[in-house]
């Protein structure tokens, strides 16, 4: 139903009756278009084809025709190559006696070669068949990075044989899946170390101890540190360097034990009430694991110079054996007997000689 001003258009008396509304309208057109899909604003095979057009039209209403020029713009949208939906908008002057705008919706089509050419789908379809593809994957020789190997097309045609979406000629461990930023390689204990650089895979660490736990942070791994919860130096196995205050200190706790080391007469076999004693210095070893330690015997002078001498070293030796045979490692005890030749005290008097009979023990530091 077409709306029509009757003060503008009965005014003139070209209508036979005064109307306002009537069904009776036709429109014939002619018109010039400019289209933006022409290669240098867009491209000819886009799919929003947008233009403008100037045209001339006779427009027939209720059976009466006036000449008109249009002016306006409208765009295709190519479902196909050759079907596209239509829309136009357009100003249109009439020149006896009035104007309007004019909207209009359908479809549209093209004929001829270029209808074939107008989107790249199918050159880019011939070009695909015919191309090359010697591990049949889908992805031509010329655009595959791996064309002797089937692979995936979102990888250029490279295979990801575990799956972890880091492809296989990336993926420094491509049998395993792993993680992206580690260049596909797992992290068990997740502290972002690969495990193939890992010294210690199940147990997070850190990087300065090749992924080993470090608990006193002195850069040496707990596995090698002799003192993990100290902090040391390397060459020094982990362990604090004692100055010589504290070697001074500690030889002199060891010593206050020792001195109370009893052995049965004229023989190397320790008496059970130094047992207690012995694992006190035991103690005080295991505090100090990068230290050894130097034992001593000595003897009064009763008896030889050849006994004492054997006797010493015996006692010296039987000391050494009890603190092995606790866990001591014996890389770190030497043993060594002085008989009488090294007497703390006088001979001459029985307190003397039982100072004289004994062992001392010394720490002696990497």
């Amino acid at each position: 139903m077409i709306n029509l001003e009757t003060e503008k258009l009965n005014s003139w008396g070209y209508l036979e009756k005064p109307i306002t509304q009537t069904n009776d309208m036709w429109r014939f057109q002619g018109q010039f278009q400019y289209k933006f899909a022409n290669g240098y604003l867009l491209d000819e095979a886009s799919m929003f084809d947008p233009y403008v057009f100037l045209g001339v039209n006779g427009t027939r209403i209720d059976k009466m025709t006036y000449l008109a020029q249009s002016t306006g713009l409208g765009f295709n949208i190519w479902v196909t190559n050759w079907l596209a939906i239509n829309g136009e908008a357009s100003y249109d002057y009439v020149f006896d006696f009035n104007d309007y705008m004019h909207y209009s919706f359908g479809i549209a089509t093209r004929f001829g070669k270029k209808a074939a050419k107008a989107t790249p789908t199918a050159v880019v379809t011939e070009v695909v068949a015919l191309a090359p593809d010697k591990d049949g994957d889908g992805v031509p020789d010329h655009l595959d990075r791996c064309p002797d190997v089937a692979g995936l097309s979102w990888f250029d045609g490279c295979p990801d044989s575990d799956g972890d979406g880091v492809p296989d000629h990336l993926d420094q461990c491509p049998d395993v899946a792993g993680l992206a930023w580690l260049n596909g390689c797992p992290d068990k204990d997740g502290d972002g170390i690969a495990d193939h650089l890992d010294d210690c895979p199940d147990v997070a660490g850190v990087a300065t101890a090749k992924g080993c736990p470090d608990a006193d942070g002195d850069g040496i791994p707990d596995n090698l540190d002799k003192c993990p919860g100290q902090f040391g130096p390397a060459d020094n196995n982990g362990c604090p360097r004692l100055d010589s205050l504290k070697i001074k200190e500690v030889e002199t706790t060891m010593q206050s034990f020792a001195d109370h080391i009893e052995f049965e007469f004229a023989k190397f076999v320790i008496k059970p009430v130094s047992y207690t004693k012995l694992d006190n210095i035991i103690q005080t070893m295991q505090a100090y694991p990068n230290a050894n330690f130097a034992i001593e015997g000595h003897t009064d002078n009763v008896g030889s110079d050849e006994a004492n001498q054997t006797l010493s070293e015996s006692r010296a030796y039987a000391v050494r054996q009890y603190f092995v045979d606790k866990g001591i490692d014996p890389s770190r005890l030497t043993f060594k007997g002085f008989g009488e030749s090294r007497p703390r005290d006088t001979n001459e008097t029985a307190a003397g000689r039982t100072k004289n009979r004994r062992v001392e023990i010394r720490l002696i530091q990497e």
